[in-house]
């Protein structure tokens, strides 16, 4: 009798553990799809950032380079008259002794920089995230 009861009581705090240890773990499970999912939304938070960086880029380098573009057609096109293509060949060398100044002061251009010291952050963070993501 002693003995059933003692089985019954053992069996009875092992259930009790049991519950208790499912519990804990149901909740570290949520806890961590919780944190997987906070992960995952700032990742991808960081995706608008990495285009606007990008587009910015490019905004400027398009730029100069139209520029550049723009003024070669226009010394292209005024070859049939020797004043105009004259003053458009010197408005070219002038944008290109410019552009080359401007690239010899400043041996990375400021864009560029900007670009890559955005891309950095984010890719930083990124990391950030895939590591979380790991654990």
């Amino acid at each position: 009798m002693t003995a059933s009861i003692l089985t019954a009581g053992a069996l009875l705090l092992y259930v009790a553990w049991l519950y208790n240890r499912l519990v804990t773990l149901r909740s570290r499970t949520r806890n961590a799809w919780a944190q997987v999912d906070v992960q995952l939304r700032r990742r991808s938070d960081l995706v608008p950032n990495l285009v606007k960086c990008v587009k910015g880029y490019i905004a400027h380098e398009g730029r100069t380079l139209t520029t550049m573009i723009e003024l070669r057609r226009q010394a292209v096109v005024a070859a049939s008259s020797i004043a105009a293509r004259a003053v458009a060949e010197t408005e070219l060398a002038q944008s290109l002794r410019l552009l080359l100044a401007t690239a010899e002061a400043v041996p990375r251009l400021r864009a560029s920089e900007n670009m890559l010291g955005g891309a950095a952050r984010d890719r930083k963070s990124y990391r950030i995230c895939a590591a979380a993501l790991q654990r």
